[in-house]
């Protein structure tokens, strides 16, 4: 009897031990994981070395933007200028624009436009004519094919619709006339070789698209949407925003006053030097595709070899991102959604 109740009691054991170990591997299977995600949701980032992945993520946008220039700067000036009309005051200038057998048109001689004009074909300033406004002149340029290229200098308001192009080989100084002196918008762009001065605000919306291989002095710039690209040198004055969107790329030398931020959805992507650009405005300053955050932390600039960046995929987690000390870069992974509440 006592063996039979050993053995029963040696079953009994072997029993609450299956049991108990059952019930330990069906904890660790539902446990574990989601302690895991837990961790990784609301404790931790991986982080990973800053500059590598910035420098992975500019490289594609840098292409398409290269494509850009490169395609613009292939015009033939010497075959879309043949067989232009040559304009010496604003008498020919309009009557060659009014004239439907025009294909191009030279100035050859000092201008003042005391009006808007609408180019609807190639316009070229020559080196050493002056052109500029009386108070109220402006150019607009809206066909595709038409296009200014200045090789002198130039002091006319400009607005650019539909694929058109502005090339300066000179100076061109944008003043405030009817509430704009530069406006780029519907994949519009404008490519700067010489010298600009931006005078009061202007603003490029949509894909309007700036290039600067020279030297802008820019005051009141805002990018809504577009894109500035810079190669050359530039120096923001007074005020320098980037709104839904925009993308500012210094890949060259920025200087900046204090008023210069990164606002709501812009993006500050930099591979050169940049002196002053502030911090990231309001919370929803962020980016929505590969590229930099601004927490407000530091100045924007790239993060230094080893230096650490949060990859981040959710809203949670950047939320908690930028409100963790450890955290100066945040970066958001090509195909990723985030949607602002």
């Amino acid at each position: 009897m006592e063996k039979k109740k050993h053995r029963k009691l040696r079953y009994g054991q072997r029993f609450r031990r299956k049991c108990f170990l059952a019930a330990c591997i069906i904890i660790a299977v539902i446990a574990v994981p989601g302690l895991i995600f837990y961790y990784l949701e609301y404790h931790s980032f991986p982080y990973e070395d800053g500059r590598q992945i910035i420098d992975a993520t500019l490289s594609e946008r840098f292409k398409a933007y290269d494509s850009v220039i490169a395609e613009t700067l292939q015009v033939d000036e010497n075959a879309i200028f043949s067989d232009a009309v040559r304009v010496t005051d604003m008498n020919s200038f309009e009557q060659a624009l009014d004239d439907s057998r025009t294909g191009s048109i030279v100035i050859t001689s000092d201008l003042k436009i005391s009006e808007g004009l609408i180019l609807t074909v190639p316009v070229c300033i020559e080196e050493g004519v002056t052109v500029s406004d009386t108070g109220s002149g402006s150019f607009q340029i809206m066909d595709k094919g038409a296009c200014l290229i200045n090789h002198g200098t130039c002091s006319v308001s400009l607005r650019t619709y539909e694929t058109c192009f502005c090339i300066n080989y000179g100076t061109y100084v944008f003043r405030d006339i009817s509430n704009f002196t530069l406006w780029l918008s519907d994949d519009s762009r404008f490519i700067n070789n010489g010298y600009v001065l931006c005078d009061d605000t202007s603003r490029i919306y949509d894909n309007g698209f700036f290039y600067n291989v020279g030297k802008t002095d820019a005051y009141e710039l805002e990018l809504m949407g577009g894109a500035f690209v810079n190669d050359g040198e530039v120096h923001l004055y007074d005020h320098f925003g980037t709104f839904n969107g925009a993308e500012f790329i210094n890949r060259s030398v920025v200087t900046c006053d204090d008023s210069c931020y990164v606002e709501s959805f812009g993006m500050f992507r930099n591979s050169g030097t940049s002196e002053g650009i502030a911090k990231r405005e309001n919370s929803n300053a962020f980016l929505h595709e590969p590229g930099l955050i601004l927490t407000g932390k530091k100045q924007c600039k790239l993060p230094a070899a080893g230096e650490s960046v949060a990859m981040v995929k959710n809203l949670r987690i950047l939320k908690k991102a930028m409100s963790d000390e450890r955290v100066s870069y945040i970066v958001i992974p090509a195909d990723t959604t985030i949607e602002v509440e």
